[in-house]
């Protein structure tokens, strides 16, 4: 068995798949490293790791979104297939994750400004929240929350006591 130890960043929101009736948590992780070579000339070299989790993810799902610093550890294979995009032969690292730890903070889950449908700004506040003046003037209910958008598209409700939770949509790709 090749077992492989990766750490980098994750390159997008990892997604739930499914193949032949079984869950995967699919994501792909990016390795970097800078060297300088003999003259002098630094370089930057970045290798993708696509990764397959089993399973839904369960309560890591969440957590594994663009930018988070994660350590993976599972069994590695290689493969070699033909890229539409860049129209030539590709190599591609994966591996069936057998454990996936996060590293350092994880990004913000709620950017720091969002803004309503109708384009107002909302500047987002700690504890994902809004002040007082905010919620005055957006009157958010129980039954009725305000829906709020990132310029990432990525949508969240702010609720009657003033907290912004985001709205999942499921994927299904």
């Amino acid at each position: 068995m090749l077992q492989s130890i990766i750490i980098g960043h994750l390159g997008a929101d990892a997604v739930v798949k499914e193949s032949n009736g079984r869950k995967f948590v699919s994501f792909r992780v990016a390795h970097s490293e800078r060297y300088k070579d003999a003259q002098g000339t630094q370089h930057d070299t970045t290798q993708w790791v696509s990764c397959a989790l089993n399973g839904d993810g369960g309560g890591l799902l969440p957590y594994l979104v663009k930018g988070a610093q994660v350590c993976v550890i599972g069994r590695t294979s290689s493969r070699v297939y033909s890229s539409p995009t860049q129209r030539q032969m590709v190599a591609s690292i994966d591996i069936n994750v057998d454990r996936v730890e996060l590293l350092g903070g994880t990004p913000d889950v709620v950017p720091g400004v969002l803004y309503t449908t109708d384009g107002k700004q909302i500047n987002v506040l700690r504890l994902y929240s809004v002040d007082i003046t905010t919620m005055e003037q957006l009157h958010p209910t129980k039954a009725h929350p305000v829906e709020l958008v990132a310029r990432s598209g990525k949508r969240f409700s702010l609720d009657a006591a003033g907290f912004i939770n985001p709205i999942n949509v499921d994927s299904h790709e």
